[in-house]
């Protein structure tokens, strides 16, 4: 994982992790999790009800007036996103 990311094994396998600053970032991160599941962009829209446009621009970090002033907030209040992909994850049981 890039942008001040690491990986490491865990007890269940291996997990990479990584600081998100910005919606690019994210949706980098997003693509990296959804790859090391072996899903499409489509596949992964129709397991979650939504379109793969979405997804895509999700991962391409399309600027949103959401995500823009959600980054904008965090970084003005000091907090620091990160987030894990857990890549022993095959397929989610609810």
């Amino acid at each position: 994982m890039n942008h001040d990311g690491h990986s490491g094994a865990d007890a269940r396998g291996s997990s990479y992790w990584g600081r998100v600053r910005s919606p690019e970032m994210l949706g980098d991160i997003v693509r990296q999790a959804r790859e090391i599941q072996g899903l499409s962009q489509r596949q992964l829209g129709t397991r979650l009800g939504i379109g793969q446009r979405w997804i895509w621009d999700l991962e391409q970090g399309k600027p949103g007036i959401f995500t823009t002033r959600l980054f904008r907030i965090l970084d003005e209040l000091g907090v620091r996103v990160l987030v894990e992909i857990d890549d022993t994850k095959t397929e989610r049981h609810d």
